[in-house]
């Protein structure tokens, strides 16, 4: 092909220049030229213009075929040309001259192109020769077009009155202009072109219509006028002469049928009638139209902007003169344009995302993009190149969403399948798991409604009002719950008078120093209200100053108790619990005392001594322990405990905590085996068996946890609440336990409490 390329090249540029040339200058391709006086250079709809003014072809917008007869039984020229919305055209023409018999062929390619809706440009080259002289030789000719348009930004009006005419409607398809430079020779210095200059005006659709052209080839200037009537679609009549010459005149009819058209044509120059041929091998301009109008709207369905806007381009280019399409396009045009901006201010931030390794708000970026215009090839090849990340980095949410359903934090699994489906729309995992979610969420409704009936029996109205919310979020039907929160605004508008006289007295209490009787309002308050935040930040501030003389007098009670004056301790604590009757540390050194009263830590101890003395160290090592539960900071204890486990047999300890280990006493063999490490850390036996009863009590654990969910989603919260209680014997610190427990508890007391 290439090669094939460059000896055409070679040929082109060196055929030579001479007669044949000047009979092409003067050859007239079609007939209706020749009747509108010798020129067709500024009327763009023929497939002739091909030679005429080949920037007119751009404004040609039907497929033509031509065929040209000047002499009988001779075709003179073949032309067909080809036009490609919105903006260019090509032709190809076959030409043959036959003068004092000798024979000129000429073969033409053309192309024309609109560089804006009223001007065009373009371009021909002609190979020719001479089949007796053996004379090639090469040209080309350029030509250009301007012809009015409609004004496409809603007909406003410039400051210019010519320019207010010129994009007018008034003169749109009515007025050209045209010219061409034609038969410019390649490859040899002669200057054999001819200059052609023309204009046509007309007046209405139908006629009549005027053409007047000017040609300049070597020393002779011409002038060539005429005129058309068209008295029907289908019929035209056109006349012409040159240089106003009336003894060369000519005149003939165009008679057009659907697809087929013909030209008859007589001179009195050559006194002979000639004919030219037309075939249509597109369908018409408007209804060519009409297809790019319904593709285009058709792309905007589905949200195919740029190309809807291409679509819409191409019509107009059949038809300037459609409104709705100039409004669709200029609509088209401008939300475009929005979301180029758009587009590009969130590629640069996708690029700078990138850039720093955030791939997530990348992709999540792209995707944005994508939003805004789903085809976009910058965004698509983006994400592309981000593939094995997101692939892996989804593998990972996918995972940890799992591990969050599993653990029932369905709100965590939902935050990370929603994040799943922000990047992977269609994530089947993630939307299966979103499906259980919803199916669990009927469950946590239930739930959240009888915590807001037990809130409400204990006045916490503000809580209520939050876990009625909860329901309603998740079931906005639930009518139940509605009921219950219009329940809760009734009565907190009937307490307010109530509230804001206890708030009254209980301040000025305060003002006198009147500390406890304030604290009492407050509480009252607080009976009417639970979620009061004035009255419940009052008395903390309360509390704190009593909590403060309290923690004081504690300090001074326990200094007491480990001096060993317990008649004193026990009247402090006495005093403490009338200052704060729920006060855990006292009561807990109340019970201290209590005990020490059948066993006090001096017989105690006196015991661990004796049993240490007698090197009976087991019996010495239980001892210590029971006193230091008295107290736990007993230093004697402690010193006492320390040399019984420097003195104990690791060996013994072993064989008693197998022993517990077979009985099943888990969590005591645990807590011998552990004080064997503490003693000697690389003993394997021990090491392996704490391992053991640590698998040992979580297999009890959760067990016992399965257990109390069983009874706990059948309603039996007294048999979950035991079974939790059996955890939190064994690991009182369990979470899990501790957090079900007081759920079960919750629903058990709100049901107790329903009407």
């Amino acid at each position: 092909m290439k090669r094939l390329l460059l000896w055409t090249t070679i040929i082109l540029l060196t055929a030579t220049v001479g007669r044949a040339q000047d009979e092409f200058a003067s050859f007239t391709p079609d007939v209706l030229a020749t009747g509108l006086g010798g020129s067709l250079v500024s009327l763009p709809d023929y497939a002739s213009t091909l030679l005429w003014n080949p920037g007119a072809m751009a404004f040609t917008t039907t497929d033509q075929i031509l065929i040209t007869s000047h002499q009988p039984f001779t075709i003179n020229n073949l032309s067909v040309t080809k036009f490609f919305a919105p903006c260019q055209t090509i032709g190809f023409g076959l030409s043959q001259i036959i003068v004092n018999n000798q024979l000129i062929k000429i073969g033409t390619l053309g192309y024309g192109r609109r560089l804006t809706r009223y001007f065009s440009i373009g371009g021909n080259l002609n190979y020719g020769n001479n089949n007796e002289t053996n004379e090639d030789f090469t040209t080309c000719g350029i030509g250009m077009m301007l012809r009015p348009a409609l004004n496409q930004t809603s007909f406003y009006r410039t400051d210019h009155d010519f320019a207010d005419l010129f994009f007018s409607p008034a003169l749109y398809e009515k007025f050209a202009l045209g010219f061409s430079v034609h038969n410019m020779p390649l490859g040899n210095s002669g200057s054999k072109h001819n200059i052609r200059i023309g204009a046509a005006f007309k007046f209405s659709q139908w006629g009549p219509y005027f053409h007047l052209a000017y040609h300049k080839f070597h020393d002779a200037k011409t002038i060539h006028t005429g005129m058309g009537f068209r008295f029907s679609p289908g019929f035209q009549f056109v006349m012409g002469t040159t240089d106003f010459n009336l003894k060369d005149i000519a005149f003939g009819g165009s008679f057009a049928f659907a697809k087929l058209s013909t030209d008859l044509i007589y001179s009195s120059r050559s006194q002979k009638v000639s004919f030219t041929l037309g075939f249509a091998i597109s369908p018409s301009a408007s209804v060519q139209a009409q297809r790019h109008k319904e593709k285009a709207i058709q792309m905007i369905r589905d949200e195919r902007f740029r190309g809807a806007l291409k679509e819409f381009e191409k019509s107009l280019s059949y038809n300037q003169n459609n409104e709705q399409i100039i409004y669709f396009t200029k609509a088209l045009e401008k939300k475009i344009y929005d979301e180029d901006i758009k587009i590009d201010s969130l590629y640069n931030q996708a690029t700078t995302f990138q850039q720093k390794n955030w791939n997530v708000s990348a992709v999540l970026t792209l995707k944005e993009i994508l939003g805004v215009n789903r085809y976009n090839e910058r965004a698509i090849r983006q994400l592309r190149t981000l593939r094995p990340f997101i692939v892996n980095y989804i593998s990972k949410l996918y995972e940890n969403g799992i591990s969050a359903y599993r653990q029932h934090d369905f709100n965590k699994s939902r935050d990370i399948f929603q994040d799943i489906l922000q990047i992977n729309e269609r994530h089947e995992g993630a939307l299966r798991y979103l499906s259980k979610i919803d199916s669990a969420n009927s469950h946590l409704t239930e739930e959240y409604y009888y915590q807001g009936i037990g809130y409400y029996r204990k006045r916490h109205y503000d809580k209520a009002t939050r876990a009625f919310a909860h329901v309603l979020e998740l079931n906005p039907t639930h009518n139940e719950a509605r009921l219950y929160m219009e329940r809760i605004n009734r009565e907190m508008s009937a307490q307010k008078p109530v509230i804001k006289s206890l708030l009254s007295e209980a301040l000025q209490n305060e003002r006198e120093g009147n500390y406890q009787l304030a604290s009492q309002k407050y509480q009252e308050i607080l009976n009417i209200n639970r979620d009061n935040e004035k009255a419940e930040t009052q008395l903390k501030l309360i509390e704190s100053y009593i909590n403060n003389l309290v923690k004081r007098k504690f300090q001074q009670a326990k200094k007491l108790f480990q001096e060993g004056n317990y008649e004193a301790a026990r009247a402090m604590f006495t005093e403490i619990l009338s200052m704060s009757p729920n006060d855990q540390p006292s009561l807990a050194y109340i019970d201290q005392l209590n005990g020490i009263q059948s066993v006090t830590i001096d017989s105690t101890l006196q015991s661990a001594y004796q049993l240490f003395g007698e090197k009976r160290y087991n019996d010495a090592l239980i001892a210590c322990d029971k006193a230091l539960l008295l107290n736990s900071d007993h230093e004697q204890a402690k010193q006492l405990k320390q040399q019984i486990l420097e003195h104990l047999d690791t060996d013994n300890m072993q064989i008693r905590a197998l022993q517990m280990f077979r009985n099943g006493d888990y969590a005591n063999a645990r807590q011998l085996f552990r004080q064997i490490l503490e003693r000697d850390p690389n003993n394997l036996i021990a090491n392996s068996y704490v391992t053991e009863c640590n698998s040992k009590i979580n297999k009890r654990i959760a067990e016992l946890f399965n257990s109390g969910m069983t009874f706990y989603t059948s309603g039996n919260y007294e048999a979950a609440i035991r079974d939790w209680d059996r955890i939190l014997e064994i690991e009182p610190d369990n979470q899990s336990a501790l957090d079900y427990k007081k759920r079960a508890e919750e629903r058990l007391e709100a049901l107790n409490q329903l009407p």
